[in-house]
């Protein structure tokens, strides 16, 4: 029997080092395929907050599946890709983006091109630290015009005339026609009443599908709301008066919807709960009529409705849509006076 053997290229890997690398190379994206499938996004109603469950993933590909996926583009991205847990839930998306990138690290979060957050590490120099100059510049000096007195300059008391007062002007010697009148003698000056500031009154409510809408809190906040006018989503409510007549109305999002996506396919579903959380804002003024108004809600999924809506507008959308549930306003009241839970 003769044996031939073969001389292996000085550059040629070993069958055993490449079977062992090649096993590596598996293991490790099978590995990152398996962090990303077991990872859940969904975004909520609004669009403006994020449920993350990441069991054990890289931050640079978390960062690449809200980028590529979600449109949430966080740059400049100047932190480790180290591997992180992430149980984030019903958040903000500028506070979720914080939680997950490190501590001192400078980004810009943008949503769909819009920027929503800006963190940056501030550079600038202490108050008190020495002043920095070119090698060859000596300090300033001091010029007959201006002297340095702590942080601000002023001229040479020495160099400045005085000037002489300008007939006509200043304050004038009161005549000797003018005499003191007694305390609450003299004439009354009316000032105008001092407006207070806006406040909006905030209620939350609870529904259950497919039409249990219940009142669980209310308060007043300072500051003024949305236009109402505005549609921000498919569900409209309306306060009425015992007439009917319309004292205020607007628009929210379905507050059952649910969106998710699949990583393991890439594609969006679409679901609706059997219960949900949502509030509205009325103007605080309206506060002490809500004993003797009502709130109505309808479901106008399947209504044409435009981008904004007047009295007139709301009333025809009204017509066509599903009514959903009512509220007695004595109930808001009594919500008011719980306060918050």
């Amino acid at each position: 029997m003769r044996i031939t053997l073969a001389r292996s290229h000085p550059h040629t890997v070993p069958p055993f080092r490449a079977l062992v690398l090649a096993s590596v190379c598996l293991s490790a994206l099978s590995l990152r395929a398996l962090a990303q499938d077991s990872t859940r996004v969904s975004i909520g109603p609004g669009g403006d907050r994020i449920t993350i469950a990441a069991p054990s993933i890289t931050r640079g590909e978390l960062l690449e599946l809200l980028r590529r996926k979600y449109q949430i583009e966080v740059r400049p991205f100047d932190a480790p890709s180290e591997r992180i847990t992430v149980n984030i839930v019903n958040q903000p998306i500028d506070s979720a983006i914080a939680t997950i990138m490190p501590r001192d690290s400078r980004y810009i979060v943008r949503l769909s091109g819009r920027e929503v957050a800006r963190v940056a590490i501030s550079t600038g120099e202490k108050k008190g630290a020495a002043e920095r100059r070119e090698a060859g510049v000596g300090p300033k000096r001091e010029t007959p015009l201006r002297r340095p007195q702590g942080d601000r300059f002023k001229p040479d008391p020495r160099l400045v005339r005085e000037r002489r007062p300008v007939e006509g002007r200043g304050l004038k010697p009161l005549p000797e026609s003018i005499r003191s009148v007694p305390a609450g003698r003299g004439p009354k000056v009316g000032y105008p009443p001092r407006g207070a500031p806006d406040s909006t009154l905030r209620i939350s409510f609870v529904i259950r599908a497919p039409d249990s809408i219940r009142a669980v809190r209310a308060r007043v906040i300072e500051g003024g709301g949305a236009d109402s006018s505005i549609v921000r989503g498919p569900f409209l409510f309306a306060l009425r008066d015992a007439a009917g007549a319309l004292a205020f109305f607007g628009s929210l999002v379905d507050p059952l919807e649910e969106h998710s996506y699949v990583e393991r396919t890439g594609e969006h579903d679409q679901d609706r709960a059997r219960e949900g959380i949502f509030a509205i804002s009325l103007p605080a003024r309206l506060a002490g009529r809500l004993a003797a108004l009502r709130l109505e809600f309808y479901d106008a999924r399947n209504v044409s409705l435009p981008p904004a809506l007047d009295a007139r507008t709301f009333e025809r959308a009204v017509t066509q849509a599903k009514a959903l549930s009512r509220v007695d306003g004595r109930v808001l009241v009594a919500t008011l006076r719980e306060g918050p839970r």
